[in-house]
């Protein structure tokens, strides 16, 4: 990790980029001819989505993107969420460890200065899971699963569509105003995609 001015970095597995690279274009070709997938380059994280494919193609989908990764097995890994195939690199990080590490450096120093914080993570898929599992463990902060079906789950709370998350999120910062918290005193961030 360090700090360029304000910003704080930190790089799990600098090796990655290029292999990524590689896997990005491995990953295109291998579904260039399924109709409705799409391949995404997520910088340390090439996505493979299915959901705008025909059913009967998902499974070719899944298969192509396992084939492309059998050869590099040992580097990369693949990890499947809802409708998407994602490889990642074989490293020890998940978005709990990223939530975690931005909670240490973001949030506890204004604590420690006496002011209060109250994270908010909201996701909609099972790799959000281990940040909701974060918060739960420092025992702050407020998790909300965005799904239409009952499923387990983590996160404390549940709202079935994103435009449920905006009406929420609405009313959080209407709720703020009203009690003179000015939206200047807010570390945002977005929802998990």
């Amino acid at each position: 990790g360090g700090d360029d001015g304000g910003t704080t970095l930190f790089q799990p597995a600098p090796w990655a980029a290029e292999v990524m690279d590689a896997m990005f274009g491995k990953l295109e070709a291998a579904v260039a001819g399924i109709e409705g997938a799409s391949v995404e380059h997520n910088t340390f994280c090439v996505s493979v989505h299915f959901r705008c494919c025909h059913p009967d193609d998902h499974g070719a989908v899944v298969a192509a993107a396992e084939a492309a990764v059998a050869a590099d097995a040992s580097q990369l890994r693949l990890t499947q969420g809802r409708k998407v195939v994602e490889v990642r690199p074989r490293v020890d990080w998940d978005k709990g460890k990223a939530l975690g590490f931005l909670l240490d450096r973001l949030v506890s120093p204004h604590e420690a200065a006496g002011e209060r914080s109250l994270p908010l993570y909201i996701g909609d898929d099972r790799t959000d899971e281990d940040a909701f599992e974060v918060l739960r463990q420092r025992g702050d902060g407020v998790t909300i699963l965005v799904s239409d079906k009952v499923k387990e789950t983590k996160a404390e709370f549940t709202l079935s569509s994103p435009s449920e998350v905006q009406e929420f999120l609405d009313k959080v910062l209407e709720m703020s105003d009203e009690r003179g918290v000015g939206r200047d005193d807010y570390v945002c961030s977005h929802p998990a995609a």
